[in-house]
């Protein structure tokens, strides 16, 4: 093939060669190029300059198909095809077919290359299916991308290159596609974050079979379910979905399966704790002198152990009520000033006989609030309590009260161990506790701060907790609103008990001493009192008494309290009798079973004296 003459024939020929509209280079028979036309340099993506006097294998290394074709020994017109693959071109995927024929040349027989750039019609992913298939395509919720893949001479995957990727992985990646297509993963994502997947990718394209599999990537520190599958020999997708929220979510919930099990644990021991000393006081009383020191020590350790298991049965019961909604605040206009004081000094002989002193700073002037002083009094007690748990002897507690703008401030800070940073955020959720040691020292359930929390912000404040580290102290800061200047003040405090006209009160239970001290607290206070130990006596006393009020346990030999109730219900000359289901099953869905058998009230044991007065003042006097 001659271009050098000069004749027509000859400039015909180089006319026809430069306007081809397939990439042809002539390659001379000791393999170096001798001419190529501008097609064939915009399809390999070289310069003339460049690609002129060079082997065609130093130019296009990785095409091995061409490379074994350009060596084959050919006798002249002989012709060998080249199959259709992508090649990478300007850091873009281009695919190319083409052939390799045997021409005469002076010097020897040389190579005819020609190249057509075939990427419209063979590239793979949406963008050749048209707009409809590019729709759904970025339309889709997971993330997808479409690589093609880096080989080495043995065929080994070392790379892959971004051919294509749908909306979501765009919105993962931070660029548009323009931006990010003919780019390598390797410098997308990293080649440390991507040696994983990497290896995955190989074995998916050596087996032809997909593979799914989650993990956390630390280029952006989220969870992925991902997955990996051949579209041909050459192109690897990537398909995935966020599990970030997921993933999160489990843990949370395995957590709180290990808190339940660590409290019902807890839970366990607290209860024994006390109950262990009252059956010793039992025993002690039952050899004692009656009204001698040891009589009278083994009473005041029942009692303490006793309210010590109310307190704790009072936070299941509370939290149980704040998890449901069902806390009802009774407000008033309440002096916190006033009330901080008062709850310090129930608190101080407890303090000194652990060594440690009580400061009161500030709140000489009234800090009037909105709320109700009995669940006040609880989460300052609570406070208080934490406190003195947490402070060793010779250390001291400090309340202060202030006014801050429309806010009244109370912090109580101690001088003890302090508080973990890493526990810090976790303080206020239930069952976590900085005791976590197995002789379980200090007691306690885990509730006490997360009440704290949740009655301050039922009045509508705020709780704060602040440490500087281990053995640096605490300090926890209640902020409420503070009331109207011109808000009711609240009536005195009296006897929740004490009516002006006497009641005939009917106690159903089969526990012999809480009937005997029911009978007591309300002949006490003037009230007409039967007793009866079973459902069935209930029911008959009822019929002949007609009391005002019944105070009926559930949990009843012969007859329970929800069969009373139906059976009392259906008695019209009972009509007006005020039924209240005494009992400790006091969750939600035990109230409602009640209501539904026919009580017009239920109350938790133990009874609180003005939710026993409540119950009084609704009954009405029968005739």
């Amino acid at each position: 093939m001659r271009s050098d003459g000069g004749t027509a024939a000859d400039g015909l020929v180089d006319a026809l060669f430069e306007q081809a509209g397939v990439g042809l280079c002539l390659v001379s028979a000791a393999g170096k190029v001798v001419r190529t036309n501008p097609e064939w340099l915009r399809v390999t993506g070289h310069l003339a300059d460049e690609a002129i006097g060079r082997e065609v294998a130093e130019l296009l290394p990785w095409d091995r198909a061409l490379t074994r074709a350009l060596c084959e020994p050919l006798a002249a017109g002989e012709r060998r095809e080249l199959p259709r693959r992508p090649r990478i071109v300007n850091g873009r995927e281009a695919w190319w077919e083409g052939r390799v024929t045997a021409v005469p040349l002076e010097g020897g027989t040389g190579r005819l290359l020609a190249l057509r750039d075939v990427t419209a019609e063979a590239a793979p992913g949406p963008g050749r299916d048209g707009a409809r298939y590019r729709r759904l395509f970025d339309e889709l919720r997971e993330h997808v991308l479409i690589y093609t893949v880096v080989r080495d001479g043995a065929g080994r995957v070392l790379d892959w290159v971004l051919s294509d990727a749908n909306r979501e992985a765009l919105r993962l990646l931070g660029a548009p596609l323009q931006e990010v297509t003919g780019r390598r993963a390797s410098e997308l994502f990293g080649a440390d974050v991507i040696a994983d997947v990497l290896e995955a990718s190989r074995e998916v394209m050596t087996s032809g079979r997909g593979s799914s599999f989650e993990r956390r990537f630390a280029w952006d520190g989220r969870h992925y379910l991902t997955s990996l599958f051949p579209l041909d020999h050459w192109h690897l997708v990537q398909a995935g979905v966020d599990t970030t929220e997921r993933v999160a979510a489990e843990e949370a919930l395995r957590a709180e399966d290990r808190r339940k099990s660590e409290f019902i644990a807890m839970l366990s021991h607290e209860l024994r704790n006390p109950l262990a000393p009252v059956r010793t006081a039992l025993a002690v009383l039952d050899r004692a002198v009656p009204g001698g020191p040891e009589a009278t020590r083994a009473r005041e350790v029942i009692r303490r152990q006793s309210d010590h298991l109310s307190r704790l049965v009072d936070d299941l019961l509370d939290v149980t009520r704040v998890a449901h909604g069902k806390i009802q605040l009774r407000r008033e206009r309440v002096d916190l000033a006033a009330l901080a004081r008062q709850t310090a000094a129930d608190h101080a002989d407890l303090l000194a006989a652990h060594g440690v002193a009580l400061r009161i700073d500030g709140g000489h002037a009234p800090l009037h609030v909105d709320g109700d002083p009995t669940r006040l009094a609880q989460a300052i007690g609570n406070l208080l309590a934490n406190a003195e748990k947490f402070t060793h002897g010779g250390g001291s507690v400090t309340v202060a009260l202030r006014r801050e703008a429309d806010r009244a401030l109370l912090s109580i800070s101690d001088d003890g161990e302090g508080i973990d940073p890493a526990l810090l955020p976790r303080l206020f959720v239930p069952f976590v506790q900085a005791d976590g040691g197995l002789d379980r020292a200090r007691g306690g359930l885990g509730l006490g701060l997360y009440l704290v929390r949740s009655l301050v912000e039922l009045h509508g404040g705020s709780v704060e907790v602040t440490s500087a580290g281990a053995g640096r102290g605490a300090q926890f800061t209640l902020a409420l609103p503070l009331a109207a200047e011109d808000a009711p003040r609240a009536e005195p405090r009296r006897d929740p008990l004490a009516l002006g006209r006497p009641r005939r009160v009917l106690v159903i239970e089969d526990n012999a001493d809480a009937a005997e001290m029911l009978r007591d607290l309300l002949s006490g206070a003037a009230h007409e009192v039967a007793v009866a130990p079973d459902g069935r006596a209930g029911i008959a006393l009822a019929r002949a008494t007609r009391p005002d009020l019944v105070l009926c346990d559930i949990g009843l030999p012969l007859v329970d309290g929800y069969e009373v109730a139906r059976a009392l219900r259906g008695d019209p000359e009972l009509a007006t009798t005020l039924l209240v289901a005494l009992s400790g099953y006091a969750l939600p869905d035990d109230v409602e079973k009640a209501a539904r058998a026919g009580f017009d009230r239920h109350l938790a044991k133990p009874v609180s004296l003005e939710d026993l007065g409540a119950v009084l003042a609704a009954s009405a006097r029968g005739a």
